[in-house]
């Protein structure tokens, strides 16, 4: 679920959120949060940023050293001085959190919808209901935008309905001085008296704003651009009394003065791989730049970039003098140093060879390989207090026969030496410095070398030498070892956690929903503070500087008690909501008059196709096939299609010259189309020359069709007027306009066609159709289109955030002609609060009727012919039929005429059922007209197959 709010975004996340992602222009993305000021010192536990669970844990600063924190069901208020948390469960899980402005309480968003509480843990009391996309907060109230498409405006003090508002109103932001609504049809509303009044702007600017949004306590407009490469095209400032242009924000994520390189935030990886760099400070390498990073807020106090190789990541060691950075490198590896007090780092050692750097007791610190020359047995490189490296070689380990060899498993480092683990037929505990030296035998070796399995990177800091000299650490298999220096005997920790692990002597373990930290390797553990609230079962992953859980960061190694409160959450009792209100629809009844009419294409040559319905084709290599489903444009270069035909065209593909000339206008082509809106299914035949396509792409300046193809695809649009008539639109020639009377008739659409998508479709004269024309940027025209021309008659700015309604738009005309734009935003009937839009150039949207006026044709309120006259497709049925409510096709179309008052539907063509034919589906579909020529059928046409039957319909008006 998309949630998108437009206030108070600031507020989410706390101590989280990077600082350097955060946008420094008046303008930024609604997708970006920014963070507030924590408190001077931070929580043991933060929320981790980005988690590895499906469920983030959230956390938000609500004053008074408190911080609320939502994990699944679960909510918290902790306070960051200490003390235990009170807890509170809910029934479902919680995904987000808003603070209200004014200490009103925090609105929740559940799966339930929106809901609200006084407090961060009082009970929840439903506000929206129903699966909800995005909201946002404009001055005192809640705009929530439904799944369905459906709106839903609701007072933030008495939780009603609100009233008063832009009609049509979509989005919103709002600040302290100002708010901003962008309204259906491009219109953009101001108000400065905190929504009292709204005032309509648009004049103000000259371009069309698609989106609006609340950054650093400024409302700002922009238009986005949508197609191949999204980008927001223009901003402007929202001021009380104007608009200010402001520049556009980059395309790519802004990477800041800080120049965090990584898509993981600072602070996550200042805990994952840091050091401690003085008080609530880390420092880390992160891809060749060292930053320093505050535990506090997570911003980047300091950057050396540069300083480190990108070949690989580099490993960040805190020790007495200073800090080191471990590296591997395509030649090797290399140590770098800063030293305490300084600012700059410099190369310490390089190394030819890639090996791993083991760490023991102190600063004690060692290279696997030599310090200078190809790799050896027995070599390493010991680094000494002053900083410099040594070799440290035992040449005996390289001289023996296979029968005395013996293979080094790891080093263990103290000051100026070694220990060298061998295995093999000489296996056993070698002291590099003086020679001395164990043997163990193949049993001992068994019971030893698991445990000395190394499963770090970089740096093994698990194994040290105590102050006996002998071997002590923490093991592979999660215990604590003690380990005698000759290698036997064994002294295992009787503990041992699945989940854990250690930075040298430090070991953090979880079990449940308690934590455990050892710093003796694993040998005793006490039990110490636990994350808020519970964690995913994880294993942890630690460093010098804290350590990184499913859902949170441990800040330090700080063994803080655990909390004495109970860990028992109060559960809340939840209000349940009402039921979403369904919106009353009409039903249509309908009863068998006569037997079906079924009739299959019976194919007896390798040659024969199946044609348009039980016809056959007898088909060439030269042979052109066209199908036209019957379908809707869903948004620009999209069309749902239904899973049978309106139209088929057949005929030859022409021969063009290299230069594009067509050898034989006169090619006929053979048009087969069933008739919209006909109970007996009526088919047109009609004939249409290869000619006349060109003349109507040339004479409009629009492409030439392309000739090549054998096979096209389009989809048929029904055509509002007086008889019957269908646009064929395909995707290879010009649109072809089919009549009940009369010959086909090529159009263009002009010379700016090949991004557009037709929509709707209305006859405007004898020879003449206006039609809806949909633009990849989200921008409609109204075209008037016929022989030989295409003229625009307006514009539409483009959809709210660029996006398709659910519901097509659809061009209407009203009883002297004019023409405006009917906008459905819900995918549902539209209701009296979510009502559809009639839009016309330069007016203010005029909300219609709500579906649950809907009558029949000739019922009482619908004898006249008065409103909008327009053909509406629709996702999903809003005329009851009683068919399956799980029938993934649902593609349905009404004649209506709508007013203020009422809808008057003329006639239907609604789902009806699916058929298994021999390798596909079709579905048929009951067409009813209503009024005087009352008249209804059941058919399909399809290739090789089609069905006709007799029906009588009745439609009982919703308001039954």
């Amino acid at each position: 679920m998309r949630l998108s709010v437009r206030w108070a975004l600031p507020l989410l996340l706390g101590a989280c959120a990077p600082a350097v992602t955060e946008p420094t222009g008046p303008l930024a993305s609604a997708s970006q949060t920014t963070t507030t000021k924590a408190p001077i010192t931070p929580p043991q536990y933060v929320p981790r940023p980005v988690p590895q669970s499906q469920v983030a844990a959230r956390s938000f600063d609500i004053g008074g050293h408190k911080r609320g924190v939502l994990l699944g069901s679960r909510r918290a208020i902790v306070d960051d001085r200490g003390g235990a948390p009170v807890l509170a469960s809910d029934e479902m899980a919680i995904q987000k959190a808003v603070p209200l402005p004014d200490g009103a309480g925090f609105l929740f968003f559940t799966g339930l919808g929106i809901s609200r509480a006084k407090g961060f843990v009082d009970p929840l009391e439903p506000l929206v209901v129903g699966s909800i996309d995005a909201a946002d907060i404009g001055p005192g109230f809640l705009l929530a935008r439904k799944s369905n498409g459906q709106s839903a405006i609701v007072d933030l003090v008495s939780g009603k309905p609100k009233k008063g508002l832009p009609q049509g109103l979509a989005t919103v932001a709002a600040s302290p001085a100002v708010a901003i609504g962008l309204a259906h049809g491009g219109r953009v509303h101001r108000s400065v008296d905190r929504g009292a009044t709204w005032k309509d702007v648009t004049s103000e600017l000259t371009w069309s704003p698609t989106a609006v949004d609340l950054v650093h306590d400024t409302v700002s407009v922009y238009d986005t651009v949508v197609v191949s490469n999204p980008h927001i095209s223009q901003a402007a400032r929202a001021d009380a009394s104007s608009f200010a242009p402001v520049p556009v924000p980059r395309n790519t994520p802004r990477k800041d003065d800080t120049g965090w390189p990584s898509a993981t935030p600072p602070l996550e990886v200042a805990v994952a791989n840091g050091a401690p760099f003085g008080p609530d400070r880390a420092i880390v390498a992160e891809s060749g730049s060292i930053f320093v990073i505050s535990l506090v807020d997570g911003s980047i106090l300091e950057r050396e970039p540069g300083a480190l190789p990108v070949d690989e990541p580099c490993h960040t060691l805190g020790i007495q003098t200073g800090i080191l950075f471990l590296c591997m490198t395509n030649q090797g590896a290399a140590v770098f140093s800063r030293p305490k007090g300084a600012t700059k780092t410099v190369i310490e050692h390089t190394f030819n060879v890639r090996a791993l750097f083991h760490q023991g007791r102190d600063d004690s610190l060692l290279f696997a390989g030599p310090c200078a020359g190809e790799p050896k047995v027995g070599a390493a490189c010991v680094r000494h207090a002053d900083g410099t490296w040594h070799d440290l070689d035992r040449p005996e380990l390289r001289d023996n026969p296979a029968s005395k060899s013996a293979n080094v498993i790891t080093w263990i480092p103290y000051v100026e030496g070694a220990l060298i683990v061998l295995s093999g037929p000489a296996g056993g505990i070698l002291d590099a410095r003086t020679g001395s030296r164990s043997t163990l035998d193949d049993k001992q070796q068994l019971a030893l070398l698991p445990h000395l399995r190394i499963t770090q990177r970089t740096l093994v800091d698990r194994f040290a030498l105590d102050d006996k000299g002998n071997i002590v650490g923490f093991s592979a298999l999660n215990q604590g070892v003690k380990i005698d220096k000759t290698g036997s005997p064994i002294e295992v920790s009787p503990f041992r956690y699945g989940a854990s692990d250690s930075m040298r002597n430090l070991v953090l373990a979880s079990h449940g929903e308690r934590m455990f930290q050892s710093s003796d390797y694993g040998f005793t553990y006490a039990e110490v503070a636990a994350p808020p609230l519970p964690t995913s079962p994880t294993t942890p992953t630690c460093s010098a500087a804290g350590c990184v859980l499913s859902e949170w960061l441990r800040l330090g190694w700080q063994p803080l008690a655990p909390s004495t409160g109970s860990k028992s959450p109060t559960t809340l009792g939840y209000v349940t909501p009402p039921p979403e209100a369904s919106t009353p629809m009409p039903v249509l009844r309908c009863t068998n008059t006569g037997a079906p009419v079924r009739k299959l294409a019976d194919r007896r040559a390798p040659e024969d196709r199946p044609g348009f319905g039980a016809e056959l084709l007898r088909t060439t290599e030269d042979s052109y096939v066209a199908m036209f489903p019957r379908a809707y444009a869903s948004g620009p270069m999209s069309v749902v299609e239904a899973t049978n035909l309106r139209a088929m065209v057949t005929g030859k593909i022409p021969a063009v010259s290299p230069e594009g000339a067509v050898s034989s206008t006169a090619t006929p082509r053979r048009v087969r189309t069933l008739l919209p809106f006909d109970p007996k299914g009526t088919v047109v035949s009609t004939n249409v020359r290869v000619g006349e396509l060109v003349d109507a792409a040339r004479s409009a300046g629009g492409a030439m069709p392309d000739f090549s193809q054998s096979d096209e695809r389009g989809y048929a649009l029904t055509v509002l007027g007086d008889a019957p008539s269908a646009l064929l639109v395909g995707t290879a020639s010009p649109p072809l306009w089919v009549r009940a009377k009369g010959p086909a008739l090529a159009l263009s659409i002009g010379n700016d066609d090949s991004g557009l998508t037709l929509a709707s479709v209305v006859q405007t004269g004898p020879d003449e159709v206006a039609v809806l024309a949909q633009e990849g940027s989200g921008e409609s025209s109204v075209r008037r289109l016929g022989k030989g021309r295409a003229d625009q008659l307006f514009k539409l700015p483009p959809w709210l955030d660029r996006a398709a309604p659910v519901t097509p738009d659809a061009l209407a005309i009203a009883a002297d002609g004019k023409l405006a734009v009917i906008r459905v935003p819900t995918r549902t009937p539209p209701t009296a609060e979510s009502p559809a839009l009639l839009l016309r150039p330069g007016a203010l949207p005029t909300p219609l009727a709500a579906w649950s006026t809907a009558a029949p044709d000739g019922s009482p309120g619908c004898e006249v012919n008065t409103g909008w006259r327009a053909v509406i497709a629709t996702a999903e049925p809003w005329i009851e039929t009683g068919t399956p409510a799980d029938v993934s096709e649902r593609v349905s179309f009404a004649r209506v005429r709508w007013s203020a008052d009422r809808v008057c539907i003329e006639a239907v063509e609604m789902y009806a059922n699916l058929y298994d034919l021999s390798n596909f589906q079709a579905s048929s579909y009951v067409v009813a007209r209503f009024g005087k020529d009352a008249a209804a059928g059941h058919l399909f046409v399809t290739e090789g197959a089609e069905l006709r039957e007799p029906r009588a319909c009745t439609l009982e008006s919703a308001a039954r």
